[in-house]
């Protein structure tokens, strides 16, 4: 191959300078493409930030395309390199890589400069005015997307026109009769239970279930013999039941089973007889005894169901003759004798198999009854006492001893032992009760004892008194009362005791409470008397005192005078006025002397005259009424105000209880006289101070003109 021509000066320098460039432009290929791939970030970013256009999408696409180029026209002179050969040819090769050099770096400039604008537009706040946004070229259609979910639903449309009514369907199968537990309040209802009777055979196992319903829910247990069997509790779906298990069933398990639900309405039962199906069986009584000269039966010992048919055999004799018999399965014996003391063997055959058994029997001679501890004749029982009496008798036969009390049964028992007893005696409970022992052989002895109520002994009333009757036939209360005139001293009720004598000390009637003449007023009048004498009761001095007459206006005369001659100085007196049908009056402690404290000017038929008028507290005063014009039963009144005007002294006056009563001079010639309740004592529930009612309650009008004035004193 020749060598190739030198070159000349300027082509050394070109050549220089064209290595310089190439190395430029590698240098800056490099920089470029990290350039690019920092502009494929931001492009990014601006994609995921700008929602009007695809343009980052062609810029991206523009970028890839260029590199691509790029790329190829790399390759491409790569491949020149090892094909080309000369220096020609490599010459012109490296011209061409400098022009492309140099059209990527204009390129990269001009990519470089629109992805700065780009940039900067993007942080300006009018981005979308400063980039126009051109659609790009429609990709390939991409593969469907994942089902959306469903929707909300849509409005609710028109109801339809309605359509003809249909013909009638057929009629529907009788309905379940209505849920007892509905109701308000149900008693109990058995629902579910086994049969009446059950036939079983030992050692079979067996479940009787027992059902109820009711409102409320009832509870349910098993009951044998009253007492209560634990089971196992049932819930069915309506109701409440009870559950009893038996494994293995012996013979001892038979009997009545009673299933019992109750609830606070009411109660139900139902019972269940167990009966065991099994072949004939000894039972332990192998012996009897029987009694001389009495008829016994003997029973074989053989228990079995259905019950056995029994066949009475006896070695080396006949069992029908003029002493034995046989009746319905019983070996009858009349005349008991020593000779019939021997074994006696019987057979008990069902249709379940047979057994053979032997009884042996005593004979005996009776030992009646007779008692050990009597009881006596008769007995004194304090009233609400505790009664008991025994009676105890022996005998062989045991005797059972009874107590009877007018053919009507006390108490029993198969001992030697009976005792009658009585908690609380009482009246009703007096009488004869009889004691029998009596065997089974027919002997018996009796004794009988009478049982009294002890009664206090009879009071005689007191001198001047007598007895107030309560009850008749009662006599352990006394109530005494005191004649007319006359005062109780000691206890008015005397009750007997449960040991028969009377609570208290002896009662008297003494004095003469209203004097001899007694109160004109008050005669004919008991109740009004032992009112009035009552109300006394609590401001008399002593239990002792007595009540005399010191006026009586109709015999003294009606002057003021009079009266303060005759009562004046008394200091504990009670006055009763008459007017008609009425009788009233007041009880005073303070005298009704003459007066200091106040004076007044009172006219009088001679003129005015000077008076004084002196008021005084009283804690005890008080005005009564025992016939009003209401009819109001008899009543007292007490101070309840003005407590300092209770008793005024008025020498012109007669007595005066503040401006509540007031007795005139001469009161039996006008009606000045008044009553008006409520100035100072308190008028009964009803009346008011000043109301025409009050006024006219105690002698039917407000002034009046008494018929009849009196005045006890106490000494």
């Amino acid at each position: 191959m020749a060598k190739p021509p030198r070159l000349s000066q300027s082509l050394k320098l070109f050549h220089s300078l064209h290595l310089v460039l190439t190395f430029a432009s590698i240098g800056g290929i490099v920089y470029l493409v990290f350039s690019l791939r920092e502009t494929q970030n931001e492009l990014k970013r601006l994609k995921d930030s700008c929602a009007f256009c695809d343009l980052l999408n062609s810029i991206k696409t523009e970028s890839n395309i260029s590199i691509s180029n790029y790329q190829s026209m790399f390759d491409k002179d790569a491949q020149n390199d090892l094909q080309t050969e000369g220096y020609e040819k490599r010459e012109k090769r490296e011209l061409a890589r400098n022009q492309t050099s140099t059209k990527m770096i204009l390129d990269f400039t001009k990519l470089l400069e629109a992805t700065n604008e780009l940039i900067q537009n993007k942080t300006a706040s009018n981005f979308s005015k400063s980039v126009t946004c051109v659609q790009g070229p429609a990709g390939p259609k991409g593969a469907n997307g994942d089902r959306g979910i469903q929707g909300p639903p849509g409005e609710r449309g028109y109801n339809g026109t309605k359509g003809d009514r249909g013909a009638p369907g057929p009629r529907g199968i009788k309905g379940d009769p209505g849920d007892v537990m509905k109701s308000k309040d149900a008693p109990p209802k058995i629902t579910t239970h086994p049969p009446k009777i059950i036939f079983i055979n030992e050692g079979a196992n067996l479940t009787l279930n027992c059902t109820a319903i009711g409102y409320p829910l009832p509870s349910v247990v098993w009951l044998k013999d009253n007492t209560t069997l634990l089971g196992t509790l049932l819930f069915p779906k309506r109701g409440k039941g009870m559950r009893l298990h038996f494994r293995k069933m012996t013979y001892d398990e038979k009997g009545r089973y009673t299933c019992v639900a109750r609830n606070s309405v009411g109660m139900a039962s139902f019972a269940v007889k167990i009966i065991f199906t099994v072949p004939p069986r000894r039972i332990d009584a192998l012996k009897a005894i029987a009694y001389e000269g009495h008829t016994t039966y003997l029973q074989c010992p053989v228990d079995s169901y259905p019950p056995a048919k029994i066949r009475w055999m006896i070695p080396g004799h006949t069992v029908h003759n003029e002493d034995m018999s046989v009746v319905n399965n019983t070996l009858k014996i009349k005349h008991v004798k020593k000779e019939h003391e021997r074994v006696y063997l019987c057979q008990g055959t069902n249709d379940f198999g047979s057994t053979f058994t032997a009884l042996s029997v005593r004979v005996k001679t009776e030992a009646g009854p007779k008692f050990k501890e009597k009881p006596p004749i008769s007995k004194g029982v304090f009233r609400f006492q505790k009664v008991a009496v025994n009676c105890v008798a022996t005998g062989d036969p045991v005797p059972t001893i009874t107590w009877t009390k007018q053919d009507q049964r006390q108490s029993t028992t198969q001992e030697t032992r009976a005792e009658l007893m009585i908690k609380s005696f009482d009246v009703f409970d007096e009488g004869n009760y009889t004691c029998t022992a009596e065997n089974f052989l027919g002997t018996k002895v009796v004794a009988v004892i009478k049982l009294y109520l002890m009664h206090c002994p009879s009071l005689a009333p007191p001198i001047n008194g007598h007895v107030v009757g309560l009850n008749k036939g009662s006599d352990d209360v006394m109530i005494f009362a005191c004649h007319q005139g006359t005062q109780i001293i000691g206890p008015e009720i005397r009750v007997c005791q449960r040991n028969a004598t009377w609570t208290g000390r002896p009662t008297y009637c003494i004095g003469d409470i209203l004097d001899k003449e007694g109160s004109m007023i008050l005669k004919g009048y008991n109740e009004y008397r032992e009112s009035l004498l009552n109300f006394l009761k609590a401001v008399q001095t002593t239990i002792y005192s007595t009540w005399k007459l010191c006026y009586r206006a109709s015999k003294d005369g009606w002057s003021a005078f009079n009266f303060h001659g005759a009562c004046g100085n008394k200091r504990s007196t009670v006055t009763i006025v008459q007017v008609g049908p009425y009788i009233f009056g007041g009880y005073s402690d303070i005298k009704f002397g003459e007066p200091v404290n106040v004076t007044i000017m009172s006219y009088t038929r001679r003129g005015y005259r000077r008076n004084t008028r002196n008021c005084h507290r009283s804690s005890k005063a008080f005005i009564f009424s025992l016939k009003n014009k209401d009819n109001l039963p008899p009543f007292q009144s007490q101070p309840f105000q003005n407590y300092g005007n209770a008793i005024c002294a008025d020498l012109s006056e007669g007595a005066e209880f503040s401006e509540d009563l007031k007795i005139s001079n001469f009161a039996n010639s006008n009606v000045e006289s008044t009553s008006s309740l409520g100035y100072t004592y308190k008028p009964p529930s009803g009346y008011d101070y000043g109301q025409s009612k009050t006024k006219a309650l105690l002698a039917g009008s407000a002034s009046f003109s008494p018929d009849e004035i009196e005045v006890f004193f106490e000494e």
